[in-house]
């Protein structure tokens, strides 16, 4: 079980489509109805698909809830006794899912899931590494003497990650090690922790070494703003 099977109301194609896209590029795999291929059995796929699914979502809105298909899909889940999640889109909760945690969706947040729920349910299902991508997250080659000119993390590369409400998670490690480097302590503590909320493993290094190409230098700063008491200290929690 390996995938996220998403429910929903076919007049509420357009946001299903977005939140699920905003799944996979959290790292989740999915399933949603249009993976039918023509010549599928399409109740047989729906049911395989729940019966093999690691979590449920229901997109919920008046229309979902009125929705035959959509009820069917939630009772196989149960069925299956699979965990299942509630995004309310618009209205009010089910009464099916009267025992279910509701997660609203906030527009606010481009009407998205929350980190916090991300977090919840990594928990529960397998969550496939972040794709490294060369020509939008390079990191700048190491030159062989370092002076105050000459940083091994260029500043202008990664300062627009400070622009307020930037989730880009590689961009705000990036700045946090680049304020480091600099030695602005208190500045690279505060985007080390707004980066480490959006992927905790940010403080596993083999796992930055592997998936982001962090190398020697990368990981001794990450480890000295690691070592910091000030890293712990609520009033830098960003």
């Amino acid at each position: 079980m390996s995938h996220v099977f998403i429910s929903y109301s076919h007049e509420d194609s357009q946001r299903a489509f977005q939140i699920q896209e905003d799944f996979e590029k959290k790292g989740f795999a999915t399933w949603i109805d249009e993976k039918i291929d023509n010549g599928d059995r399409w109740w047989t796929s729906i049911k395989n698909a729940i019966k093999g699914c690691a979590a449920f979502i229901v997109v919920m809105t008046p229309r979902a809830e009125e929705s035959g298909w959509v009820e069917k899909e939630i009772m196989l889940a149960f069925k299956y006794n699979k965990r299942v999640y509630g995004l309310l889109l618009d209205g009010e909760e089910f009464d099916i899912l009267i025992n279910i945690q509701c997660h609203p969706l906030q527009k606010s947040n481009g009407f998205l899931p929350s980190l916090d729920f991300y977090q919840d349910l990594a928990r529960y299902v397998p969550r496939k590494p972040v794709k490294w991508e060369p020509s939008k997250l390079s990191v700048p080659k190491i030159p062989k003497t370092k002076s105050l000119q000459n940083y091994v993390i260029n500043l202008n590369d990664w300062d627009q990650h400070a622009i307020s409400g930037r989730n880009d998670f590689f961009g705000l490690a990036m700045l946090s090690l680049a304020y480091e480097e600099r030695g602005m302590r208190q500045r690279a503590i505060f985007f080390f922790r707004k980066a480490r909320k959006i992927e905790p493993r940010l403080v596993d290094l083999e796992w930055m070494i592997e998936h982001y190409h962090w190398d020697e230098v990368h990981c001794r700063l990450a480890k000295e703003l690691l070592s910091d008491s000030k890293f712990w200290d609520s009033n830098l929690n960003g």
